[in-house]
């Protein structure tokens, strides 16, 4: 991704005829608000899983807002994390086997889970509760 970034600013200054304080702001710009909370927000969950011990982890997902992650588990359960401070928030329980994956709502306030008991599980991530499970589930 450097490298595309580093070409389209070229590309820019060779359109545009930037001169040298414009371009150094526009760096500084691209640096500060796009590179370096790509590569923090790496470090950031890399953090998460090694001090959690999550090697057991089957699936991790963000919410859009970028503020948790949500992480399910060989143990049956799914860990809510918060990115900034780097804690976890709560753990949900429910399923009786692991849980394989996981997705949240584009409004950041549901999680469905998928388990290997053959369930599907939404909860609400605000009041931490499960609201409603299908079943029967073949595969």
């Amino acid at each position: 991704i450097s490298l595309i970034i580093f070409i389209s600013l070229v590309v820019n200054i060779y359109i545009l005829q930037l001169n040298l304080y414009n371009f150094i702001i526009l760096f500084q710009f691209i640096l500060i608000f796009i590179i370096l909370p790509f590569i923090a927000s790496f470090d950031i969950i890399d953090s998460i899983i090694s001090e959690s011990k999550l090697d057991y982890t089957n699936t991790i997902v963000t919410t859009l807002d970028g503020e948790r992650a949500i992480s399910g588990s060989r143990d049956k359960t799914i860990k809510v994390w918060n990115l900034k401070t780097r804690k976890q928030m709560f753990t949900l329980r429910g399923h009786s086997d692991w849980v394989t994956t996981g997705a949240v709502t584009p409004d950041d306030k549901y999680l469905i889970s998928g388990s290997r008991d053959k369930t599907i599980k939404v909860w609400n991530l605000k009041t931490r509760r499960e609201l409603f499970t299908l079943s029967n589930h073949e595969d």
